[in-house]
């Protein structure tokens, strides 16, 4: 799907809305090892910005979990695992990697709706809930996005901890911002939407990003149900950088002290959920 070939076949106001099926999509990424080529272990920035807030016997909601990249830190700090994916091939791969966490109760896997998340966890189990590196701009549309904060909202106890990620608009994507911007003008997509396409020897993957200002990030957590406790950087170089560099990791935190929280390439957040009026 090329993004400025849909914005200028007939004119913005012309163009249908464009669809991404992103768990087709994820079957794809993950199927195909083109996720793994490109992400090979966990990012390194995982332990600075989870410092504190993941102990042993937590029950952690791993919310877009992906091939499990960080399941296996999780379960290694102690934890109890939910992964929850919209991707069957997800799923799948999570419980062979860690088919013997699953056997000792230690994780259970959830796919592929939040339907079926809330029917497998109750109320209130989980002391912290995870949407790492990107997983909440891959929702499509405000006001599910504002669901799935709620459903997770829902799911921790009180005083658990939200530690959620997101891509920074102002580092993130320029050219397929711009090639998107008809779309956006005729309401066919939000603002901030973006679509954009991986690629590997077997073809083009389609997919879907919602791109964030720290203002917008904290407005949605607000909307939401959770209280901001702390805004960080994700990281200022991009995340393949700090995998695939020697020293890329040490790099990036060194820029983190100088550079400003707006022009990261990601921001973080650890939320809180607000109380309920009585």
């Amino acid at each position: 799907m090329d993004a400025k070939r849909l914005g200028e076949a007939e004119g913005a106001a012309s163009v249908s809305p464009p669809s991404v099926d992103l768990a087709a999509s994820y079957d794809t990424y993950i199927g195909t090892g083109l996720y793994s080529r490109r992400y090979p272990r966990s990012n390194a920035n995982m332990a600075r910005l989870l410092g504190g807030v993941v102990g042993a016997g937590d029950c952690v909601l791993d919310f877009g979990c992906g091939d499990g990249r960080y399941i296996g830190k999780l379960l290694d700090a102690g934890a109890r695992v939910i992964g929850y994916d919209i991707s069957p091939v997800a799923i799948e791969t999570v419980a062979t990697t860690y088919a013997g966490a699953i056997q000792a109760g230690r994780l259970q896997t959830v796919g592929f709706s939040l339907d079926a998340l809330t029917r497998a966890v109750a109320p209130g189990r989980c002391d912290v809930a995870l949407l790492m590196f990107g997983v909440l701009g891959h929702i499509r549309g405000d006001a599910q996005r504002v669901e799935t904060l709620r459903t997770v909202r829902s799911l921790l106890k009180p005083g658990g901890r939200l530690v959620v990620t997101v891509p920074n608009r102002a580092r993130r994507f320029a050219k397929e911002q711009a090639a998107c911007r008809d779309m956006v003008a005729a309401g066919v997509l939000e603002e901030g939407d973006i679509l954009y396409q991986r690629h590997d020897a077997s073809g083009s993957i389609d997919m879907f990003y919602h791109l964030f200002t720290p203002d917008s990030f904290a407005d949605l957590l607000t909307r939401s149900g959770f209280e901001t406790s702390r805004m960080l950087a994700e990281s200022v170089m991009p995340e393949r950088s700090v995998l695939s560099l020697p020293a890329g990791a040490l790099l990036d935190r060194a820029l983190m002290a100088v550079v400003p929280l707006n022009l990261t390439y990601g921001f973080a957040a650890v939320a809180t959920p607000v109380a309920e009026a009585a």
